[in-house]
């Protein structure tokens, strides 16, 4: 059966990357609420004590916050879009909703969120919708109890998921408020792939089916999980790559960790890549820095060595959306000369 909201959830009024650099002003900024999450999923580092032991487990502080409105508010063009996700659950910092807001009111053209929805409820429902919220992006993980705690290590009533995300989708209608569900398909049996477009195509803008795979540094989800169609890339998209391709990330966003740290990507979540301290510089000063110059110039000539964490890094090959391998003539001339 087809369903006709089934769709990646990429923007329809996305631009060439390459045609927009150098860029004044990032497009996207993720900033991490929390990094700390209610749950260990198994393609994940928070299930594994080793990594998880290498991030700094805090939720963010609303000093931080306003520092970070203020540092975006520097910049000469009102950003794209402000992603709150990172590496935890962002529905655990009891000021989402104001962050939400302030950053949608003084900030940036959209606001995304990103979340597991375990922790969503409906009172924290109707203040996402309030908030000016531009789109929540919801990941279920199984649809049923006993695959859910196998995959999570976390207990919980999946039907009660489903019923939040139903009165979210209700009472959003006639907002401006985009809501998109996806599964993890690959990891899942297929009767569970048409149970979950069967339960949730209905409460939701759009769907989609999406796969687990290699994007965090260090980590090999092979050795947790047994995935049907093997590694591919998480949007089933098929990028011309080299063996370390160019990290398109690095041109057009930044991530704003939990404690101020920034790293030049989504994928850094142990920090290991960072670029500034927002307790010491601001987001302008990071943006422009030498540290993020030499790291754009370094993947541009392929040479990584002094970047250890994006050499063990797949992300731009399984978990980017744009590609700039075939781009190098270009860069070179914007970056090198």
């Amino acid at each position: 059966m087809a369903y006709k909201n089934e769709a990646r959830p990429f923007s329809k009024q996305r631009e060439t990357l390459i045609d927009l650099l150098p860029l004044s002003t990032p497009l996207t900024m993720y900033v991490d609420p929390s990094n700390r999450c209610n749950l260990q999923c198994k393609f994940c580092f928070q299930s594994q004590a080793d990594l998880r032991s290498k991030m700094d487990q805090t939720v963010m502080s609303e000093p931080l916050f306003e520092r970070i409105v203020a540092g975006i508010k520097d910049f000469d063009k009102r950003i794209k879009k402000i992603h709150l996700h990172g590496f935890g659950e962002p529905l655990l910092n009891k000021n989402i909703a104001k962050m939400i807001r302030k950053f949608r009111l003084e900030c940036a053209e959209r606001v995304a969120l990103t979340t597991n929805a375990t922790a969503l409820t409906t009172s924290l429902s109707e203040q996402l919708i309030k908030s000016g919220l531009d789109e929540i992006n919801i990941s279920i993980y199984a649809m049923d109890n006993e695959s859910f705690y196998k995959f999570t290590n976390k207990s919980l009533d999946v039907n009660k998921i489903e019923q939040n995300v139903r009165f979210l989708y209700q009472n959003s209608r006639g907002t401006n408020l985009k809501i998109h569900v996806k599964y993890v398909g690959n990891v899942n049996q297929s009767k569970s792939t048409d149970k979950f477009r069967d339960s949730y195509s209905g409460i939701a803008d759009t769907i989609w089916i999406d796969n687990a795979t290699n994007i965090w540094p260090g980590m090999d989800i092979t050795e947790q999980l047994e995935l049907a169609n093997g590694l591919t890339n998480q949007y089933g998209l098929n990028f011309p790559t080299s063996k370390r391709p160019v990290c398109p990330q690095i041109f057009y966003q930044l991530l704003i960790h939990s404690n101020g740290m920034v790293s030049p990507c989504c994928a850094d979540f142990a920090a290991e890549k960072v670029i500034g301290n927002l307790h010491e510089s601001s987001l302008i000063e990071i943006w422009n820095g030498f540290l993020l110059q030499k790291l754009r110039q370094d993947h541009i000539t392929k040479n990584l060595a002094d970047h250890p964490v994006c050499q063990s890094c797949d992300y731009p090959s399984n978990g980017s959306t744009v590609s700039l391998e075939g781009e190098i003539k270009k860069l070179r001339k914007i970056f090198l000369n």
